[in-house]
C-alpha cells in the first residue's frame, strides 16, 4: 500500500513576500521551505548564508560561486573543468578547475552575503588545500 502524500501548509515568504505552496515540491524541499518559512529562492540564498563562511563559497562582483573538489572525475566538472584563479579578501589565493557558480546574488542577500574575492590575475600562487 502506498503511503499518501504528505500536505504541507501555504504560507507567505517571511524574506520577500511570495505566496509558498510546498506541495509543488519533493517533500525534501517542501520541509525545507516550511522550516524556513521561505519561498524556494529565498532557501536557496538562505542556504547560501549558512556556509558563506566555509572556505570554498566564493562571491566576486556579486555573483556566488562554490569550489568543488579537485579530485572529482573529468565528468561533471565546474565551467566544464576551466581553471580559475581566485584571491580572497583574508589573503587565501586559490586555483580551481572545479568552480561551480549558483548566480547573481539578488539585492535582497548582498548584504548577508558580500564579496569575498576577486578574481586573481598573478601568476604565483600559494597551495592551498581544500
Amino acid at each position: 500500500m502506498r503511503r499518501p502524500k504528505e500536505y504541507f501548509p501555504i504560507h507567505k515568504c517571511k524574506w520577500c513576500g511570495t505566496n509558498v505552496d510546498p506541495n509543488k515540491w519533493c517533500a525534501e524541499r517542501a520541509i525545507a521551505l516550511v522550516e524556513r518559512t521561505a519561498c524556494f529562492t529565498c532557501t536557496f540564498w538562505l542556504e547560501k548564508v549558512e556556509v558563506k563562511d566555509d572556505k570554498r563559497s566564493v562571491r566576486v562582483n556579486g555573483t556566488h560561486y562554490f569550489i568543488g573538489p579537485e579530485n572529482a572525475g573529468e565528468v561533471g566538472r565546474g565551467f566544464g573543468g576551466s581553471k580559475f584563479r581566485i584571491a580572497f579578501h583574508d589573503g587565501r589565493r586559490v586555483e580551481s578547475t572545479n568552480l561551480w557558480c549558483q548566480g547573481n546574488i539578488p539585492e535582497l542577500w548582498r548584504e548577508q552575503l558580500p564579496d569575498n574575492a576577486q578574481w586573481d590575475t598573478l601568476k604565483e600562487l600559494a597551495e592551498v588545500e581544500l
